[in-house]
């Protein structure tokens, strides 16, 4: 069995988690290893991360209309 991973971060993903094409954590590239090669990594149940369409356009609406952060 494969499983979606980081090296960076030594972590696995849920089945779930397939669908990924950056890591959430760390946004690097995900690797697709024999589960012999992530012996140590931490499996992640990426189904709490899901978010549906709508709540995600939602999201990206709100953080959209906010204004710029100024340094001062």
């Amino acid at each position: 069995m494969a499983r979606s991973s980081c090296s960076a971060c030594r972590l696995r993903f849920t089945h779930a988690g397939s669908t990924l094409v950056s890591c959430p954590f760390c946004a690097g590239a995900l690797h697709v290893l024999p589960a012999s090669a992530l012996v140590g990594y931490q499996l992640i149940a990426f189904d709490a991360f899901v978010l549906d369409d709508i709540a995600a356009e939602a999201a990206l609406a709100r953080s959209a209309a906010l204004p710029a952060p100024t340094d001062r």
